[in-house]
């Protein structure tokens, strides 16, 4: 009964354009020697076990049903996680890495609420406004505001993600020349639609040698989970000595590129979710408020709007994939390592 839920499950993702933009970056894993055929059908099969066993969803599970599912075994799933062939190269000494949470995540997961409550900061991000975007940046780095046994990574998630600060940086400096609004960059060049208006970023760092002692790879499709924007491969005739993957820039998207269109934005790996502490050398500081919808969305929550970007989104990285015949190669792989 396995494969028949692991045919359920790849045919509805192909047709949905959030599934067909993870069969466009299952396929470039493969094409570009990422993830072996052999990695693809393990972690399928286990999503399809999943499916059948402990999922509770049915044979007409939506595309965003089974997504979910898929980001659930992959965080259940230690095993099936940074398997890149491509190894990142480690971060030079002297060098930081970042990550961007917005303020409602740091507040319930990293800062102590103890000290929210004695700065009278507010906790819901709709409540946060330019006064109170001052009174974040008075308190910025402060190392007590971060919570005992707070980790990078949500609870429901096994791991986060990082860029090199030296990047971000530039972006900040880029921004301040143009005066143009910093948190709707930032969100744009990492590649994150779901950022809404109104929400406050911030920007945590740390050396990056700290990666030496913990899992990271570039990320797949397989850590990138329901990330409507990850992209798999650099543009094309583009080549990194690094190993890092790059992230799909929202501001090159839509509505003129093209495939084949240069997309990259900055580097990115995953990494392990990690103890946050001030001892590992942790700071932040705010990024500012998200002020527009990305991609030139009028509405965060318009269906119609949300399903064409994605499907032209999934063409472009699609760029002349066959997703009938990656299906059923990616069926046959399933079969093949059941039974050898």
């Amino acid at each position: 009964m396995t494969d028949e839920y692991g045919k359920v499950m790849l045919r509805t993702l192909d047709q949905s354009p959030r599934g067909r933009i993870i069969l466009a970056n299952v396929y470039h894993s493969l094409a570009n020697g990422q993830l072996t055929e052999k990695h693809v059908a393990d972690f399928f099969k286990a999503c399809a076990e999943h499916f059948e066993n402990d999922s509770g969803l049915g044979g007409d599970a939506s595309a965003d049903e089974i997504i979910n599912m898929m980001v659930t075994v992959a965080n259940a799933r230690s095993d099936l996680r940074f398997l890149s062939n491509s190894k990142p190269c480690a971060v030079p000494d002297g060098k930081h890495v970042s990550t961007v949470i917005p303020w409602e995540k740091a507040v319930n997961y990293l800062f102590d609420p103890s000290r929210i409550n004695a700065l009278s900061l507010p906790v819901l991000h709709s409540e946060v406004d330019d006064l109170a975007v001052l009174e974040l940046e008075e308190v910025t780095g402060a190392s007590d505001m971060f919570a005992r046994n707070a980790q990078v990574g949500s609870p429901e998630s096994a791991l986060f993600w990082v860029t090199l600060k030296e990047e971000l940086d530039d972006v900040r400096r880029m921004c301040q020349r143009d005066n143009t609004p910093l948190a709707d960059r930032i969100r744009d060049i990492l590649g994150l639609p779901d950022r809404a208006t109104g929400e406050v970023l911030l920007q945590f760092s740390l050396p990056g040698q700290f990666m030496v002692t913990t899992d990271y790879a570039a990320p797949t499709f397989i850590e990138a989970g329901g990330n409507s924007r990850f992209k798999a491969r650099l543009a094309a005739g583009k080549k990194t000595v690094d190993n890092w993957g790059r992230t799909a820039d929202l501001a090159k998207i839509w509505p003129d590129a093209k495939p084949g269109d240069d997309l990259d934005g900055v580097s990115e790996v995953v990494v392990a979710r990690t103890p946050f502490s001030a001892g590992l050398g942790w700071n932040w500081r705010v990024i500012g408020k998200v002020g527009s919808f990305s991609e030139g969305r009028t509405e965060s929550d318009n269906v119609t709007e949300t399903a064409t970007r994605d499907s032209h989104y999934a063409n472009l990285i699609g760029d002349g994939v066959s997703f009938a015949t990656l299906v059923d190669r990616l069926e046959k792989l399933m079969n093949h390592h059941t039974t050898t």
